[in-house]
């Protein structure tokens, strides 16, 4: 009996003890406070669902462009109402907002996660740069619209369809797919995300020809510059090993009024080391309309890291546009160049990237983000 006894005491001691030095404490596992689990399975996010963008200049309202002869649309809501549960930045950008561990709830930081966006142009004929940005906050309640313009950094850049003169009807569509899984472990972080686009829809072209028209013969497009869908499509039973992603330059401009000329300097801080960085970089040339066009001629890019050269390329697309070198493509993503920058302590670091040769009425435009592990 006194051995039975010392027995108990000893199995009592040894629970008292393992409770006291256990790092979760026993209530958290109780019914009241159940065990948080991770979303799974695969699922589609709608974001955008055929969102019509308001084309910048349109027929009956203000003062006429002196170029096409048509009118800035002062309010699009006039013609057609913005989207429950979306706002209208502007006349061509939207966004939408997710309240803090919305999608948390259906995101998993090991999730893949393809973006994939569809354009139809409507009353557009021109190829356009558009965007996707986002921002998040830690702050339910800070001012949702004025907090997005502030803080939204560009993820996804791309080119809409051209199709007008130059291009048969079959492309008034255009579907872009893009991995974006290194975003995981935001939009499982429980914080406030909003997604936008920007960029699709500038005026309606003097060719421009109605797809189909009203009773009483009006058009019902005639402000709408593009059809946008965008959606997340999510595997959370994918169980990668995502890298982390740091944004370090989301509307960089590189022309011969930067300062320093022909130059774009910009810092980033790391908050710990990190293992095998990239440097994600798009760049594009633009400025057609002059001698020496920047979309037609290949410059030679130097990036710089802490001072020393470490990357130089030439960002070059062959035939992609009636047999034209380019820089980008109507219709297609646009072009990621892998900068591998290697291991990179905790800290502060200096990015500078060069191209000495622009024309003078030229730009490159760059986006750049950084993943490690």
């Amino acid at each position: 009996m006194k051995k039975i006894f010392l027995l108990t005491l000893l199995t009592i001691g040894v629970f008292i003890y393992a409770c006291k030095r256990s790092e979760v404490p026993l209530k958290t596992l109780t019914p009241d406070h159940p065990a948080v689990k991770p979303p799974t399975g695969q699922k589609t996010i709608d974001v955008f669902k055929d969102l019509k963008t308001v084309t910048m200049y349109t027929q009956g309202l203000g003062a006429a462009d002196q170029m096409t002869g048509s009118k800035p649309v002062t309010d699009p809501e006039t013609y057609f109402k913005t989207p429950a549960g979306i706002t209208r930045v502007s006349n061509t950008e939207y966004e939408k907002r997710y309240a803090p561990g919305d999608l948390s709830k259906q995101i998993a930081p090991t999730s893949k996660i393809t973006l994939r966006i569809t354009i139809s142009a409507v009353g557009d004929y021109f190829d356009r740069n558009f965007n996707v940005y986002l921002a998040s906050s830690n702050e339910e309640s800070a001012n949702e619209l004025d907090y997005y313009k502030a803080n939204k950094i560009s993820v996804y850049n791309g080119i809409t369809p051209f199709y007008g003169q130059f291009y048969t009807e079959d492309k008034r569509t255009e579907t872009y797919e893009v991995d974006i899984s290194y975003l995981s472990h935001l939009f499982s972080s429980g914080k406030q995300i909003w997604l936008g686009i920007d960029g699709a829809g500038w005026y309606v072209h003097e060719t421009y020809k109605p797809q189909h028209l009203n009773p009483d013969g009006t058009d019902p497009d005639k402000n709408i510059g593009f059809l946008v869908n965008m959606q997340l499509i999510v595997d959370n039973d994918a169980k990668q090993d995502n890298p982390f992603w740091q944004p370090v330059i989301s509307q960089g401009v590189i022309s011969n009024t930067s300062m320093p000329k022909n130059t774009l300097d910009t810092t980033f801080e790391l908050e710990e080391d990190a293992k095998n960085v990239r440097l994600q970089l798009t760049t594009t040339g633009h400025g057609a309309a002059w001698p020496n066009g920047e979309e037609y001629t290949y410059r030679q890019h130097y990036v710089y890291l802490d001072g020393n050269k470490i990357k130089d390329f030439s960002p070059q697309i062959h035939g992609c546009y009636m047999g034209e070198n380019r820089t980008w493509c109507p219709g297609t993503n646009d072009q990621i160049y892998t900068i591998e920058l290697g291991d990179l302590k905790k800290g502060q670091h200096e990015l500078r990237i060069e191209i000495p040769d622009l024309s003078a009425n030229g730009e490159y435009r760059l986006k750049g983000y950084l993943l490690y592990n």
